[in-house]
């Protein structure tokens, strides 16, 4: 009797140790995973039609539709990451020029507006220099 329960004790840690071990595994791919679950979910009922279209070739459906997600989805998100990194150091750089040679009103006038911010305190300028 002694010997079931414990049993049963070492197996529910072994399996909760198994999950642990899992999750820290798959930890740094959660997020695509996720991306890929959301993508299949979504593009699974038209790759059954086109499956059917096809006369039942699911192969040939399947190299299809990773062609055209890869053209509608990757490749276009892809273009628009690298443009939007190589973009952001000139706006940037045009940002700080705008503020620096705006007109002294604007600049106060921002002031006024978060006066209740002490700018001069080590939170705010940390925050700052991290973005």
């Amino acid at each position: 009797m002694r010997d079931k329960a414990l049993a049963k004790y070492f197996l529910i840690i072994l399996l909760i140790a198994t999950l642990v071990a899992c999750f820290l595994l798959f930890r740094p791919f959660l997020k695509e995973i996720i991306i890929a679950a959301v993508l299949v979910s979504v593009f699974y009922t038209p790759y059954l039609r086109l499956s059917k279209l096809l006369r039942g070739r699911r192969k040939l459906s399947a190299l299809i539709m990773c062609v055209l997600l890869l053209a509608i989805i990757i490749l276009p998100i892809t273009n628009l990451i690298v443009f939007f990194g190589k973009n952001s150091a000139s706006a940037y750089s045009e940002t700080v020029k705008f503020i620096n040679t705006s007109s002294q009103g604007f600049k106060e006038n921002i002031v006024d507006r978060f006066a209740f911010i002490n700018p001069e305190s080590d939170g705010v300028k940390n925050f700052i220099l991290n973005i």
